[in-house]
Order: C-alpha cells, then structure tokens, then sequence
C-alpha cells in the first residue's frame, strides 16, 4: 500500500507538526511524490497526488499577509493546488517566515487542504528522502505480496481438486469468500462464508454490465474463459472491504488459472467419454477383450461374469450426468443410448438412480461378457415394455445371425466383396430414395456411373428393387451388412424408400 499524509507526519526523524487537517479523510490520501517550488503559481510542475513543500519565499509575510491583498493571494494559492489535487501542503520555516501565516492557515482550513509545519533545522531533501524510502518499502512489500498470492495460487493447480483449491486460495489471499459458478451463476464451489442470495444477485448484475470485469460494494465478478475465449464461468470474490488491487490482480490469476484447468478438466472428460463410448460399442459388437482389461484406466471397477446388461434412453445431456463411477460398471454412449455392463450386485443401486431420473431403461439376466452381443438385442426388445417403442429401431431388435442370414438371402451375389462397389452404390441410391443425383453427389461420381451401377445390381437381385416392399427390404439388408462391416456410410442419411 502506498504512503500516505498521515504516514509521512507519522515519521519521527521528520518532527513534522500538522497544522491543519484538512476535509474528512484528506489524511488518508496515498502519497505518489513530493516536490519542491518557490512560485506563487507551481500548477504547471505539480501533478495529483503529490504533497508541495515550500519556505513561502515569495508569498505575502508580516502585516501583507494579513492584509486583505495578502489573503486573497494566499486564498488563491492554495486554491490552485487543490485545483491540480496536491493532497497537502508542507510549509518550511525558516529566515522568510518564522511561524505559518495566519492567512495560509486559513485558506487551507478552507479549501480543506491539509498543511503541516516543516521546523527549521529539518531539510526539505530529508522529507523527499522520507517519501521515496516509503515509497520503495510500499513497492517491495506489494511485490513481495504479489509473489506470494501468485505461488499460492499456481500450488494449488497441481492439488487433486485444483478448483477447489483455487477458489480456497482466493478466498484466503483476499481474506474474504470466494465462489466459483456457472455462466449462470449456479455455484459449483465456494469457500467463505457467503449467502447463495448473494452470488445470485452478483451474477445478475454482472450479466447485465457485459464486461469481463465487473465491481460492486466489497465484490468482484471475473469471467472465466476456456478455449477460444468462450466464457464457461464466473469467479466471484469479496469480503468486508473493496478489493485493492493486489486483491483485484490476485483475483484475475484465479480466474486465468481456473479457465485452463477447466477447460483440460472438461477436455480429459470428453476424451474419457469418447474413448469409453468407443470401448462399449466394440462391446456391444462382441469385442469385449480390451474393455475387460480396463480397471482404473477407463473405468474405475470392471466387473467380472457374471454379468448384466443395461440400455438407458432418454435426454442425452441427463444420460452424461447419471452417477456411475462408484458402482462396479463398464457404460459409454452408443447410437444415442447408455449403455451400462454390471454386476448382478449393483443392479439395486442403479436402478434407484435411474428411476430417480425417470429414465426408461432395461436391464438383461446374467449371462457372461462373451454373450452380450446377443443379449443386446433381447435388452433392446426390453425397452418397448417401459413404453419406449421410439427409442428402439427394427435393425436394434433384430439378433445378428438372423440380420445376417436375412441380408445375405435379399442379396444375394451383391453380399460378396465381389460385388462391393455395386452394393455401396445400392444402398446409396436407396438411402436417397431412388434418386440418381443425390446418390452421385453423395458418393462423387458421375451420374452416370450410378445409373449404371443401379442397373447392374438389379440384374442380380432380380425385379424386387422395382417395387416398394422391395425396396424396403433391399435397404435393410444393406443397412445389415453396412453395420456388420462399420461401413461409414452406415451413419448417413436413411430412406423413405418407395
């Protein structure tokens, strides 16, 4: 904190003798230098914030000060300084003037401007030395401050729950409450003793002011960027006072740091999911060899046979938000649905979870990892019976070996790597709905090439491809295969064949 007037009379070495006090609170201004001029008018060497000291060497003495000449010129003066917002006056005696002039003393009283009395035997260069040691000792406490806000903050990046710490080093730096919120100000964490009233009433006022920063009495409101500079967050901080600016500055990193650690945080989490998505989908395909062998990498507890399976629908962003990490399962997202491998023990535990949600689910009898395949398929089937019909397409229900033998019969030759190219170029044109041209913009060939193609496969599936149910049937088949292969194409767009 800088020097102020009351701490500069304070030093003892100067003998400085206040005067005149000034307005309320005009002994608390903050010192930033101390200059020296003789001129009746010094505006245009002083700046704000600075404390003139003078021997009065040119100002009225004796009976001209107490003239009325004489306190009109001390009036103006000291008017002047105030206009430039010097914050005292320092009036050194000496062979000019041997007490302060009635008259100055009065011009300050009135312009509230403090004064102070410099004795004789003290020099001027003795003060300035006084402000500038107070002022290096403000600078180096300040950066000695800084730095340890800054350590306590970076330290607790790298403790388990860094948010947490975060929010926690904050609140202690500030010696105040600090939360860390939502966009919305919905509170994630706080330290502090804080009202919930409070935080919403900040967020509010802060949303509407529409700047990263916003302050308000004994508060500060920071944004909270991630990547891009999308905001995902708000730090809120305070306590019984305004924050000062080491306060404020400390209150930026927290907000910086916690942007990052949000957005790896969220950035792990995605990955996570991605991966664990990717995993159960190889499960469901009957590839369950590296799923079993992911305790504590993937998911935190893998459960061994036997086994149950459950297929959760309902809102994706409800899906993602179910507590599952200290239950003894195996779950990721496939095609819109969670899918969840228990032990029979946990089946009690989760299923009050789900119903808590008002999710529609089903969940599979025991069987072992290497039949879940099959047994999605009778967990899907499962799902029509919590009256979620529209949650389960007819290529979900149907087992494997069935789909399989049903597409390979419809086919025919064009279910042979032979013949691939023509049935790509098929089920395209099916999934646009016989149209030739979308077909050939999708698959980037000529229109030509399609019609061709469409042509060939006919032949060979015979005259089914000419009639509605027939084409139906032809595009489940391939839609079969598509999906026995993990054709991209399986993900593009489905037809409305006819």
């Amino acid at each position: 904190m800088a020097i102020t007037v009351r701490d500069l009379l304070a030093a003892p070495e100067l003998r400085l003798v206040l005067r005149e006090p000034g307005g309320e609170g005009a002994l608390d201004r903050a010192v930033r230098w101390i200059h020296q001029s003789e001129l009746p008018d010094s505006t245009g060497f002083t700046e704000p914030g600075e404390v003139l000291i003078t021997t009065g060497a040119v100002l009225p003495q004796g009976a001209e000060a107490d003239s009325d000449h004489g306190r009109r010129l001390y009036a103006d003066y000291v008017q002047r300084l105030r206009d430039t917002s010097v914050v005292a006056l320092g009036f050194g005696l000496g062979p000019q003037h041997e007490t302060v002039p009635g008259s100055l003393l009065t011009a300050a009283h009135q312009a509230g401007l403090p004064l102070f009395e410099i004795p004789w035997a003290i020099p001027f260069s003795a003060v300035v030395k006084a402000v500038s040691q107070a002022q290096a000792s403000a600078e180096q406490a300040n950066l000695l401050r800084t730095n340890r806000a800054q350590r306590r903050l970076i330290g607790a990046v790298g403790r388990a729950d860094a948010a947490h710490e975060l929010v926690s080093a904050t609140a202690q730096i500030i010696d105040g409450w600090a939360a860390l919120t939502d966009t919305s100000g919905h509170v994630i964490t706080r330290a502090g003793a804080v009202p919930l009233e409070r935080l919403a009433e900040l967020a509010n006022v802060h949303q509407g002011a529409g700047r990263a920063s916003s302050f308000e009495t004994g508060a500060m409101v920071q944004n909270i960027d991630g990547v891009q500079g999308r905001r995902i967050g708000l730090l809120m901080a305070g306590g019984r006072r305004d924050l000062d600016s080491i306060e404020q500055s400390a209150c930026l990193l927290a907000a910086q740091l916690l942007g990052v650690q949000l957005a790896l945080s969220q950035q792990h989490h995605d990955t996570m999911a991605g991966v664990r998505n990717l995993l159960l989908a190889e499960v469901l395909a009957g590839r369950t060899l590296a799923a079993q062998h992911s305790d504590d990498v993937v998911w935190p507890q893998v459960p061994a046979d036997p086994v149950l399976l459950a297929c959760v629908a309902g809102d994706p962003r409800v899906l993602a938000e179910i507590p599952l990490a200290d239950l003894r399962v195996v779950w990721g997202i496939v095609e819109e649905r969670l899918w969840i491998v228990l032990a029979p023990a946990q089946r009690q535990r989760l299923v009050e979870r789900l119903r808590r949600r008002a999710l529609s689910f089903s969940i599979s009898g025991s069987c072992g990892w290497g039949d879940l395949a099959e047994v999605k398929h009778a967990t899907l089937a499962g799902l029509l019976g919590e009256g979620s019909a529209g949650q389960a397409s007819l290529l979900d229900l149907l087992p494997p070996r069935q789909a399989s033998a049903f597409a390979t019969a419809t086919l025919g030759p064009l279910a042979t790597a032979e013949f691939s190219d023509l049935l790509a170029t098929l089920g395209v044109w099916l999934d646009q709905n016989g149209s030739v041209e979308r077909a050939a913009e999708q698959l980037g060939v000529h229109r030509h090439t399609v019609r061709r193609r469409v042509q060939r496969a006919a032949t060979l599936v015979g005259p089914s491809v000419e009639t509605p149910q027939g084409r139906h049937e032809l595009w489940f088949a391939c839609e079969v295969l598509r999906r026995a292969r993990g054709d991209a194409d399986a993900s593009g767009p489905r037809p409305a064949a006819g």
